[in-house]
């Protein structure tokens, strides 16, 4: 009976710590531009990166919000997934790039970080910025997360 009872409270425990958003609203409020991936999976409750979006750059002082997966480009599908992460890149492609990963910390992902920029000439502009996620606040696996990056 213990072992029963303790099964129950694990999988609740395991299905309750993650929060996958079905779309992501991202708020740049430094003045650098900040090129970004959306990683997510086919499945709510999963970790896997099974997907990952075309590069996205948010001009500095400028807003994106997807609703949905549809549009994010790269390797999801036409239909809705769910997102769990972000991989923000330190620059353009033709830059010696960094990464960092923020995202649903159920997935072992932090939820803010601490990171730079690079111009188009590759020069650092904006050296210390901070990143926040904001897990969805609607019911499991719907709703939008929220992405913060701030000066």
């Amino acid at each position: 009976m213990k072992n029963i009872i303790l099964s129950i409270i694990l999988s609740l425990c395991y299905f309750y710590g993650y929060s996958d958003s079905r779309g992501i609203a991202i708020s740049n409020e430094s003045r650098c531009d900040i090129y970004l991936q959306v990683l997510g999976t086919k499945e709510c409750n999963t970790c896997q990166k099974q997907y990952i979006s075309d590069v996205i750059v948010i001009p500095g002082g400028g807003t994106a919000t997807y609703l949905n997966t549809t549009t994010l480009g790269g390797n999801f599908p036409a239909i809705p997934a769910y997102i769990h992460s972000v991989r923000i890149l330190s620059g353009p492609r033709h830059c010696r790039m960094q990464a960092w990963y923020i995202g649903e910390p159920a997935c072992s992902f932090p939820t803010a970080i601490a990171f730079f920029t690079r111009d188009e000439n590759c020069r650092i502009i904006c050296e210390r910025l901070r990143a926040e996620w904001h897990a969805s606040q609607s019911s499991r696996c719907e709703g939008i997360a929220r992405l913060v990056i701030a000066p």
